[in-house]
């Protein structure tokens, strides 16, 4: 019996910390990730999920821009979240991610203008 329960408790501890490794985004509408050294990317380790890289917008004005995947969401949100980022290397702006995985570019970004998602990480349900 014993046995058991510790085994239970490390299949607990390794899903409370299992990752799924950096994967890329999948955008939208015209925006990318014109860098390869600093791919847009999410990752979840245990019940996090982590952001970073540049993304690009591709001369599109809707600022939907990338769909993270089911399981990379809190989808118990009541509102959307706004993250602070780096905007076109000068100035600060700010990004959202709906209770839905869409992450929305900031206001008023231009063709190839560009943002970091550099250390936004946020809990998921």
């Amino acid at each position: 019996m014993q046995a058991k329960n510790e085994m239970q408790a490390i299949k607990n501890l390794s899903e409370k910390v299992a990752d799924s490794g950096w994967q890329n985004l999948q955008f939208m509408n015209s925006y990318h990730s014109n860098d390869e050294q600093n791919p847009a990317q999410y990752r979840k380790i245990g019940n996090i999920v982590y952001l970073r890289g540049l993304v690009y917008n591709g001369g599109n004005a809707n600022r939907n821009t990338a769909q993270l995947p089911t399981g990379f969401f809190n989808s118990s949100w009541i509102n959307n979240c706004f993250f602070p980022v780096w905007f076109n290397g000068e100035t600060g702006n700010c990004v959202q991610i709906t209770n839905l995985g869409t992450i929305i570019s900031p206001r008023s970004m231009t063709n190839e203008q560009w943002y970091s998602l550099d250390g936004i990480s946020f809990p998921v349900n």
